[in-house]
């Protein structure tokens, strides 16, 4: 009995990991989230030969990181050799690096026995120039041209499958809305009705906007500084401040219902000031997605919804919170430009003040105070400024709280 029931253990186990990977038999790849970079990593073919990882962003576009063709050179053989050189990278990042950008060509990506064909690709030093903990060699997306398959983005079990969308039904309790925007373009749109209700029974209603549907972006939901409902979270005093880029973001953790019967009791809503603009205005991310198995229905142009079992928020544990911001003046000075205003960050409570110019950070000459020290420094129980302030000397003294709870 004990070896029967062995045997059973070793084909249950033998099925997990066989099923977790790349299926070559039906359409359909097992994907993995890293928390520190919160990408769907998704395991492809190029070719049919040439195995990688690609993060899989349905607002994005191809893109295969430069190391990757230096290794396998074949993937190139028969594209045009003189494409356009552009400036490329993440929506979300701080800088723009020159990328090749090759037009009018074939190129096939399979996920599982399902081949997508593209007729643009990006080429550039993804890897090095990205966040990307997960070591993925690429970027892509629903191909723009693609108008008969479903991509479901399975969220219970964590797979991307395409169906052919003639015959394909949508499962129970499944809402579906239209998708908008421009067809042959590889950024989604959708009108979602939203009721949200604050902590303290303040509720605003979304109800006619149009949500760019953003995978690449962890966040539930993000306005920016340009949305006329930011007001409504400006004023709270309870928001959960994060470092963005070489700024912050701040979220508000809201109950939410969507169409009326969809109670999401743990949403929250971001709010940023970006750098680039024109940028959408309304934004959904990975950590509203993961709350649904998520259904693209190209031949109809409409998203499909279905409620998860259970919804698991992706967190970066390793996301610090942003207390202040230094920027070198015109004139070689370093000024507190902002200071995060909620109860908890102990430099606002020690004094730090915006327009203070920050000389010495525990002795050390804040120009070569990098990153890497300050996050030392925060390890200790206390930090000392030295700063002038109305053209006079001070010395603050911050006490460290080195059992604060960072993440996102």
């Amino acid at each position: 009995m004990n070896h029967i029931r062995f045997y059973f253990i070793i084909i249950f186990f033998a099925t997990i990991v066989l099923g977790c990977s790349h299926n070559k038999e039906a359409a359909r790849a097992y994907f993995t989230i890293d928390p520190k970079d919160r990408k769907v990593s998704v395991p492809i073919y190029l070719n049919d030969s040439i195995p990688a990882n690609f993060f899989f962003d349905t607002g994005g576009q191809l893109v295969l990181d430069s190391a990757l063709i230096a290794n396998h050179p074949s993937i190139l053989e028969n594209i045009p050799v003189s494409p356009d050189t552009i400036p490329t990278g993440s929506g979300w990042s701080k800088n723009r690096t020159p990328g090749l950008l090759f037009k009018n060509i074939s190129q096939k990506l399979e996920i599982g026995n399902f081949s997508a064909q593209y007729t643009n690709m990006t080429v550039f030093n993804y890897k090095k120039n990205s966040n990307n903990p997960s070591g993925d060699e690429g970027i892509f997306n629903i191909p723009p041209e693609d108008s008969v398959n479903v991509w479901e983005l399975n969220f219970d079990y964590n797979y991307l499958e395409v169906h052919n969308a003639d015959g394909f039904k949508m499962p129970e309790n499944t809402i579906t809305y239209p998708l908008l925007g421009p067809k042959n373009e590889s950024r989604y749109f959708v009108k979602l009705p939203l009721k949200i209700q604050y902590s303290d029974g303040d509720t605003l209603a979304i109800t006619k906007k149009l949500f760019f549907i953003d995978l690449g972006m962890a966040w539930d939901i993000a306005l920016n500084i340009h949305n006329p409902e930011i007001g409504f979270f400006e004023k709270r005093t309870d928001a959960v401040w994060t470092k963005f880029l070489d700024s912050y973001s701040k979220h508000y953790k809201v109950k939410c219902t969507l169409s009326d019967n969809i109670l999401m009791d743990s949403l929250r809503i971001y709010t940023y000031n970006f750098y680039y603009s024109p940028y959408p205005t309304y934004i959904i991310g990975l950590n509203f997605l993961k709350r649904f198995n998520v259904f693209f229905d190209m031949k109809n142009r409409r998203l499909g919804l279905q409620p998860v079992k259970r919804f698991q928020r992706v967190i970066n544990p390793l996301h610090p919170r942003y207390y202040y911001n230094i920027q070198k003046s015109n004139t070689g000075k370093y000024i507190i430009t902002d200071i995060a205003d909620y109860k908890e960050n102990y430099f606002k409570i020690a004094g730090l003040r915006k327009g203070d110019e920050v000389i010495k950070i525990n002795e050390m000459p804040v120009q070569s105070v990098t990153s890497i020290i300050f996050n030392k420094f925060l390890r200790r129980d206390i930090m000392v400024f030295d700063l002038k302030r109305e053209g006079n000397m001070q010395r603050l003294t911050v006490k460290i709280n080195r059992n604060e709870k960072q993440g996102d």
